[in-house]
């Protein structure tokens, strides 16, 4: 409470959000709210405060107390569910190892004296931990990011094993130019080429191997953000998620250069849609490329390339007035929207 009247104080609307307990609208801090908070802030000492705010409501530190209490001989068992969300992909429960933070070692101070390995960074933290040594976590930046950094050092293989951490490389880029045939970054990805130093390149119109550790950070946000119809606020979001702070010009830049530079991506966006609003209001099957939708009793069916089909409940489409906000240039126009439940 404390802070939100520190920001009313200041100038700052406390959005409202409806508290599902008692059915009341109320001034909320919530995740999503103060994320775009601090989007819309700029910098100073109040987005200071709802950052640390942010940081202080967080639930990564909570998998502390989740290990302590589900690991039996050490060990969590029963952390993942199949089919745990509605797309068909794996869901992770109890400590939810699906939602680890990076972490922050080496990274606030680039010109610390002490260079580190990985693993010693993470034993020196653990042990700061272990220890209660809560001065040593300051290293980090705050004892919040030591405690985050620490996170993922609790999961270790058995003694005299070894464990592999694997993941897709860069998948959803893949997918999304598989889908939409741009044979030129398909062709990249042949000749292992980085996708996001590409993105980077072209967005601060830069030579590929001069893209530095922070461009590609910004072309990696641009094409995870932007490349499934995200826009200027999609764009600042999710870097504020990885904890970097981007204004609105440069987002709207961004997305600018970005949607130049990939229309088969952006083209591809509306034919789906128009496909899954005529598949609802014409009845038949509306083919777009690898994607398929049709309307079956109550369902709206997407059949993907696999032939596996995503069901969306009761879809209804109808016509609607959009109209811009105020971070919007656009007059305002009729167009059909699909909503379904569930």
């Amino acid at each position: 409470q404390k802070v939100k009247d520190y920001l009313e104080e200041n100038g700052v609307d406390v959005p409202l959000k409806l508290d599902k307990k008692d059915g009341q609208m109320k001034k909320s801090l919530g995740g999503q709210e103060l994320k775009k908070m601090i989007i819309a802030q700029g910098p100073g000492d109040i987005q200071d405060v709802m950052i640390l705010r942010k940081n202080f409501a967080s639930t990564s530190l909570a998998k502390y107390k989740n290990v302590s209490v589900m690991a039996v001989d050490d060990i969590c068992r029963d952390m993942f569910v199949m089919n745990g969300a509605n797309t068909g992909r794996w869901s992770s429960k109890g400590v939810q190892l699906h939602n680890n933070p990076r972490g922050s070692l080496c990274e606030k101070d680039p010109d610390y004296e002490l260079s580190f390995s990985t693993e010693d960074d993470m034993e020196f933290m653990t042990n700061a931990i272990k220890e209660n040594r809560s001065d040593d976590l300051l290293w980090c930046g705050s004892k919040m990011d030591g405690m985050k950094s620490a996170i993922r050092g609790l999961i270790v293989a058995p003694f005299g094993q070894r464990m592999y951490v694997m993941d897709y490389s860069q998948i959803e880029a893949r997918i999304m130019a598989w889908l939409t045939d741009q044979e030129h970054i398909l062709q990249a990805f042949r000749d292992g080429k980085d996708l996001y130093k590409m993105t980077a390149a072209l967005m601060d119109n830069v030579k590929y191997e001069d893209v530095t550790k922070e461009q590609r950070f910004l072309g990696k946000v641009g094409s995870l953000s932007l490349q499934y119809q995200g826009g200027e606020d999609a764009f600042m979001g999710m870097a504020t998620n990885y904890g970097k702070i981007i204004d609105r010009k440069q987002a709207r830049r961004v997305k600018k250069v970005w949607r130049e530079a990939n229309p088969e991506i952006e083209g591809i966006w509306s034919a789906y849609n128009w496909a899954a609003i005529k598949a609802v209001r014409q009845g038949g099957t509306h083919r777009v490329g690898r994607i398929a939708f049709r309307k079956q009793g109550d369902f709206l069916l997407c059949k993907l390339p696999s032939g596996r089909c995503l069901h969306y409940y009761k879809p209804v489409a109808k016509l609607v007035t959009v109209k811009p906000n105020k971070n919007q240039d656009f007059a305002a126009f009729d167009t059909w929207q699909m909503t379904y439940l569930g």
